[in-house]
């Protein structure tokens, strides 16, 4: 695909506004559909148009900050589990 091409660091893309059937913060893939490079935003296709004439409505979120993302989110879920900052640190450092 061509976006895996040009944007090979990108994890994904958030919306950075709301549009109809999708809020900013939502996340948005490029995907192949049918030999066709389509944005796919809460499992609805839009052309990959939208994004080349609209880029100010997405934001790149890298593979690293995706990585961190979901460390912080694993963090505050096994805190919220009762586990230490420490322990959980443990647990998400050995998965």
């Amino acid at each position: 695909m061509l976006g895996e091409y040009y944007y090979p660091e990108i994890q994904y893309f958030q919306l950075t506004k709301d549009i109809p059937s999708a809020e900013a913060g939502d996340i948005v893939t490029i995907i192949d559909a049918d030999g066709r490079e389509c944005l796919l935003i809460n499992r609805i296709e839009m052309p990959i148009e939208t994004a080349k004439n609209h880029p100010e409505w997405f934001s790149p979120v890298t593979k690293k900050t995706h990585v961190e993302q979901v460390k912080s989110s694993l963090l505050k879920h096994y805190m919220s589990l009762g586990k230490t900052e420490a322990e959980a640190l443990n647990i998400i450092n050995n998965i």
